[in-house]
């Protein structure tokens, strides 16, 4: 659990703790939308109804481009950007999800999930996820 908490706050840019919080609420997503095209210019923007607020930040995962079709992705989902309550989505992170995953394809479908993490206790979210194909 120390090192669950910590890894959030630290991604969301706080500092560590050594003592538990004595609570871990934290709110979540209202909606996520996922914008995909292939270029020129490519775009993956990731917007958010219900955007973080005060200590919270805005964790955005991704999975490589899949077949559509395909439903389980296990754990092929990692963490491109944390962008904090005073950054207003859209969140462009095509450049992180290029330099990661490659080039959008067409004809591909893509996920995201946005998680709310929180930089002073390191509470984290469920999640709300997005597919959409290019």
């Amino acid at each position: 659990m120390f090192v669950k908490l910590n890894r959030v706050i630290v991604q969301c840019g706080g500092v560590q703790i050594l003592v538990p919080p004595l609570s871990l609420a934290i709110a979540e997503p209202l909606t996520v939308t996922l914008t995909v095209a292939e270029g020129p210019p490519s775009v993956y923007s990731v917007a958010v109804t219900g955007p973080p607020t005060g200590t919270e930040c805005a964790e955005i995962w991704a999975c490589p481009p899949k077949n559509p079709g395909r439903r389980f992705l296990g754990s092929a989902f990692r963490m491109l950007a944390a962008a904090g309550a005073a950054e207003v989505g859209p969140y462009n992170v095509k450049g992180r999800f290029e330099e990661r995953f490659g080039s959008i394809q067409t004809g591909q479908t893509y996920h995201c999930i946005v998680k709310y993490g929180n930089n002073v206790t390191g509470a984290q979210g469920m999640g709300v996820q997005a597919t959409k194909v290019a």
